[in-house]
């Protein structure tokens, strides 16, 4: 607004100086002609008469001699000889020209031209026209800088405001200015893509903590068992085969937990479903026979799915351990049938309404209500459709996989 308005003082007072400077020259320039005009009278009738002649207008006089001027011409062309302009105190105003009429009469044209010095005389009026139009231009500056500087300020304050707004939420960020074809725009989409970067992020650290509590339980837990069995006796082979399906395992999980966290892209491949189920049940055999757990396996051999398989094998474990903590029968059911890929156990009591949440456990769970977010998120990155489905006593997750192309 001070730059504006400044604007507008510096150019009415150049455009006001400029006016009043053209409106003195052009007042010389007509008295000029005037006087112009009279001196070619002048010589055209001394040339006719050869007679010094009579100016027609009365505020000018010829002087045959200079020493017939008035007083203070004299005093003024004896102080510049050169002048052709005598300014008096007393506010009059003489042009004068050195006329050559012959070797004799060389007279003195004095013109008094106050009367004509319509500028002049109208200064004062003028200096307060330009005053008065300053003020209003001064106004209308500040009117335009202030409805410029809104104009121009109010996406950015927009935006500021909605970002401040979101300061504390973990939400993503939707900003109106977003989409606008100029630097807001820019500057609005570029806000709201790093925030909403940084929050996935965010959400990718957390969910990464959740995971790595949760899917490492098991084989933490089988080896320490393993290995207090053996501090009271002879390691067998089983024990190492269990401490090392428990070790490959958890190198597995937290190499596929890492990739989530990352939001990397796993090398997805075909492949066949049914060893790869066949590997997570002999993984967790353990604990599945010391509850006496029955997983009923109805798939071809030749059934084939386009993922890749740490991602499926942590999905179809997570899905078995489920279904042994909550079952209401020591029982699941797997089936394969064209592209959906469904679990099916008995349940007792209700099932939550959005198992599929973080945070979301049922009444008599001991976990961390992470297993099936979990499910469904590498469903989400193996690009299958995960759905649940109760019918009588029976809760179904359904996998809608990806078949080969």
């Amino acid at each position: 607004m001070r730059s504006l308005v400044g604007l507008a003082v510096v150019v009415t007072v150049l455009c006001g100086g400029m006016a009043l400077l053209i409106a003195y020259i052009t007042e010389d320039e007509i008295i000029d002609r005037l006087l112009a005009i009279e001196i070619e009278y002048l010589q055209r009738t001394y040339v006719l008469n050869s007679v010094l002649p009579t100016p027609r207008v009365d505020y000018i006089r010829l002087y045959a001699r200079v020493e017939q001027a008035p007083s203070v011409v004299i005093e003024a062309l004896i102080e510049h000889p050169r002048s052709r302009e005598i300014f008096t105190r007393d506010e009059r105003h003489f042009h004068v020209r050195y006329l050559y009429f012959s070797e004799a009469d060389q007279p003195l044209l004095v013109a008094e031209v106050s009367p004509l010095l319509v500028v002049t005389n109208m200064s004062s009026g003028l200096l307060r026209l330009l005053l008065g139009v300053l003020v209003l231009m001064i106004g209308i500056a500040i009117w335009l800088a202030y409805r410029i500087a809104r104009q121009t300020t109010r996406p950015i304050i927009q935006l500021s405001n909605e970002v401040k707004q979101r300061r504390h939420s973990h939400e993503s960020l939707s900003l109106g200015a977003a989409g606008r074809d100029d630097e807001v725009g820019y500057l609005a989409d570029t806000i709201e893509a790093t925030y909403n970067e940084l929050q996935e992020a965010l959400h990718r650290e957390r969910h990464f903590t959740r995971d790595v509590s949760h899917e490492l339980r098991t084989p933490l837990t089988i080896m320490n068992n393993v290995l207090s069995l053996i501090s009271n006796r002879q390691i067998t082979a089983n024990d190492t085969l269990e401490l090392q399906q428990s070790v490959d395992h958890m190198q597995a999980t937290v190499t596929v937990l890492l990739t989530l966290a990352r939001a990397e892209s796993l090398q997805t491949e075909t492949l066949r479903l049914r060893p790869l189920v066949e590997e997570s049940i002999l993984s967790i055999h353990t604990a599945l026979q010391a509850e006496k757990f029955q997983v009923e396996l109805s798939m071809s051999d030749d059934y084939i799915v386009d993922g890749n398989p740490q991602l499926i094998t942590l999905l179809v474990t997570n899905l078995i351990e489920n279904a042994q903590q909550y079952a209401a029968s020591p029982s699941l059911h797997i089936t394969a049938d064209h592209d959906e890929l469904c679990f099916s156990n008995d349940i007792a009591a209700p099932v939550l309404d959005d198992l599929m949440a973080p945070n979301q456990r049922q009444a008599d769970s001991q976990g961390i209500g992470q297993g099936l977010f979990l499910v469904k998120r590498i469903a989400d990155a193996l690009g299958w459709q995960l759905a649940t489905q109760i019918e009588a006593d029976e809760f179904s997750i359904i996998l809608t996989v990806s078949a080969p192309g």
